[in-house]
């Protein structure tokens, strides 16, 4: 029977906003169209307002409502860079209606490098790392408007400076059991430098390692043991650190002569009678240093 048709009106309401008020058509139903809702979830809610002998009743429900589909892509130049320099981050958004808005917030391995504001759909950032190594670069695209969120990613990589070392060798000539000084300086390649490179230098003989230093202001030392006579080639290798990379000094010849030596010769008796006994001594010295026990000749002579 019609008398069993409820009649009267139907509220909308998204949470407490009442979005419309439609009168319930002779089927018992009430309809409303709205494009005005906000991106997000909605609680939408019908309040039936009865009229005659029916009672009131609600429904609600949730309603989604999604932004429409953007795309952000992120260039990261250039790449490489050495520490201390500069690369440019350029994120931009994309959709097939219209030239997003908002902003990009961006990230390097997880921590905030800041957020710059779109315009025309792109957003720029500078960027200069004292961190060697791969940087994740993040921007996440915070929309405004009807738009979804995107984001995109790119690896910058951060290489430590280049160094250049250099040896020295004094005196490049020398003899045995006289000292010798290797001295290794180190410096930015390119200059300046962020800082005057620290760590360790290693000095070579050849292949053979035979002695490090520690820099201090750029500069490492070795006084070897004593070389033996003959030719060498000297070198050394800066190990690098955080900021500065490792490099190779150049290799110096060096040559290390015999020591010179000095020989006399005494008598225990001179002259001496025939048949009576002398001694000759032979005394051997090198740099002033007495370099072995002579050899003591005895000879008898008849007197």
């Amino acid at each position: 029977s019609s008398d069993l048709t409820p009649t009267g009106a139907i509220q909308f309401l998204d949470g407490s906003n009442i979005l419309s008020t439609q009168t319930v058509s002779g089927a018992g139903s009430a309809s409303f169209s709205t494009s005005a809702l906000a991106i997000g979830s909605h609680t939408i809610t019908a309040n039936y307002q009865p009229t005659g002998t029916f009672g009131v009743s609600t429904a609600s429900l949730i309603e989604v409502i999604n932004g429409d589909t953007t795309s952000t892509a992120l260039a990261c130049q250039p790449n490489p860079i050495n520490i201390g320099s500069t690369a440019v981050f350029t994120a931009t958004v994309t959709s097939a209606n219209g030239t997003p808005s908002g902003s990009i917030s961006f990230t390097d391995n997880g921590a905030s490098l800041g957020t710059q504001n779109l315009l025309s759909g792109a957003a720029n950032l500078s960027y200069i790392s004292a961190v060697a190594g791969t940087h994740k670069i993040i921007a996440n695209y915070t929309p405004t408007g009807f738009f979804a969120a995107s984001s995109a990613n790119c690896s910058e990589v951060v290489n430590v400076l280049p160094t250049m070392s250099t040896l020295t060798v004094a005196p490049p000539t020398s003899t045995y059991g006289s000292p010798i000084t290797l001295t290794a300086t180190v410096s930015p390649a390119t200059l300046p430098g962020p800082s005057t490179p620290t760590g360790v230098v290693t000095f070579y003989n050849g292949a053979s390692a035979i002695g490090t230093d520690t820099l201090v202001g750029g500069v490492a030392t070795l006084v070897p043991g004593t070389l033996s006579s003959g030719s060498y080639n000297l070198t050394c290798m800066y190990s690098g650190s955080s900021i500065y990379a490792t490099s190779n000094c150049n290799p110096v010849p060096i040559t290390v002569n015999a020591a010179p030596t000095a020989l006399t010769l005494s008598s225990s008796k001179n002259p001496t009678t025939y048949l009576g006994t002398v001694t000759f001594t032979a005394h051997l010295t090198s740099n002033g240093l007495s370099a072995g026990a002579g050899n003591a000749i005895h000879l008898s002579i008849n007197g």
